[in-house]
């Protein structure tokens, strides 16, 4: 018995270590993000918002918004901060969060494509993890 001790240990830590992923929950979480980002950036009340989680780990928010897209590239870091803080808070839970990025496009009616202006900027979000883990 004191030779299964070790490995009944082992198996009980993963198995309350695994997340239980769902894209239900992801899809609830999307709408509450975009609640929350027109609520922080009212200029998003008439703009394009997208939002995308991929195989449960990267996460790319799009915002077509000419107002937000015209900002200082130093004003577009401060807004990615603070979305990257407000994902993992919203994705951690359900979701094993790896990359993130957003888009910010001056296309406000639709999601844009190839041909469209747009800046993306990266959300850091392994770095987030690995500081909440410490």
């Amino acid at each position: 018995m004191k030779n299964l001790l070790p490995l009944i240990i082992i198996i009980a830590i993963s198995f309350t270590a695994c997340k239980e992923t769902d894209s239900q929950i992801n899809a609830v979480t999307n709408e509450k993000m975009r609640v929350e980002l027109k609520a922080q950036y009212p200029t998003l009340e008439v703009a394009y918002i997208g939002i995308a989680v991929k195989d449960f780990k990267d996460v790319t928010i799009t915002l077509g918004d000419k107002e937000l897209f015209a900002e200082t590239d130093a004003k577009k870091e401060a807004i990615v901060k603070n979305i990257a803080n407000m994902t993992y808070t919203m994705y951690e839970a359900n979701n094993y969060l790896d990359k993130g990025k957003i888009i910010f496009t001056p296309i406000e009616d639709r999601l844009h494509n190839s041909e469209d202006p747009v800046k993306e900027y990266d959300m850091h979000l392994d770095e987030l993890v690995k500081a909440n883990k410490d």
